[in-house]
């Protein structure tokens, strides 16, 4: 007789895992179907992953948008650079043309350039920064998508309404 309680709370039990599987979240209808059986504890924990994964999904979300920012703001330091570069050069090439008689002038343009290309490495730094925070940005987004099935993610996000709604007539049915 233990053993048969045993074989029926393993069934019950399998029945309550398989209904929480990710996959199971990402086809509305077969969630629908496969939570019909399901008790209490389980309506919980699908429950409890279904916030989880909205969770991340938000965290995804406001990861792009972060993404986007430093995208930008690392293409303008780009932007900056080439034109500081430019400059650079352009008193180079203006330095070279000055005759060694013309002391002050060479001064006043190699102050200029030294100006110039101390500026240059910094927004060159900056540049370099942004490129390995937007690095870290996409690694980020690429370890949370891993976590979760793309399907399930869009899902969740589509229609989450709807697999609450499942839930709570589970949940309904079981009182």
């Amino acid at each position: 007789m233990r053993f048969a309680s045993a074989l029926i709370a393993v069934v019950l039990v399998c029945q309550s895992v398989r209904a929480w599987n990710d996959s199971d979240l990402a086809d509305v209808t077969r969630f629908c179907t496969t939570i019909t059986d399901a008790d209490a504890a389980t309506l919980d924990r699908v429950e409890g992953r279904i916030d989880a994964i909205k969770h991340e999904g938000a965290a995804i979300a406001a990861l792009q948008a972060k993404r986007g920012q430093v995208a930008t703001d690392a293409a303008a330091a780009r932007n900056r650079v080439a034109i500081q570069r430019r400059d650079a050069e352009a008193l180079r090439l203006q330095l070279s043309y000055l005759s060694p008689a013309m002391i002050e002038e060479r001064r006043v343009v190699s102050a200029d350039l030294t100006a110039h290309l101390e500026v240059l490495d910094r927004l060159r730094q900056i540049e370099a920064l942004l490129e390995i925070e937007l690095a870290g940005i996409e690694a980020e987004i690429t370890a949370r998508r891993a976590k979760f099935d793309a399907a399930t993610l869009s899902t969740i996000a589509a229609s989450e309404s709807v697999l609450r709604s499942c839930l709570q007539d589970r949940r309904v049915r079981l009182k």
